[in-house]
């Protein structure tokens, strides 16, 4: 089962912090949004294509967006994994 709209997503960075003192965001294995529905989650072939990678817009609360921002900000090149909850 893939992740469509609907679905409830959880986000992780797995990429290291452009500065190493700063550690892994929110402790290992934490994620850096918890709990938030997908919205629209268009396929690979109107997307990326044959990257792998794949759009998904999130639904995520306003006081979540600007901390999520700012720890992306904190990577040279993030990497996002999306895992489906249930």
């Amino acid at each position: 089962v893939g992740v469509d709209a609907g679905s409830v997503v959880d986000v992780y960075i797995v990429a290291r912090p452009t500065d190493p003192e700063q550690g892994v965001p929110g402790g290992l294995g934490e994620p850096a949004l918890q709990a938030v529905t997908v919205v629209a989650a268009p396929s690979l072939d109107t997307t990326f294509g044959t990257s792998g990678q794949r759009q998904l817009d999130l639904a995520v609360p306003e006081e979540a967006a600007q901390g999520f921002f700012e720890l992306l900000n904190s990577y040279d090149n993030p990497v996002l994994t999306v895992l489906r909850r249930g």
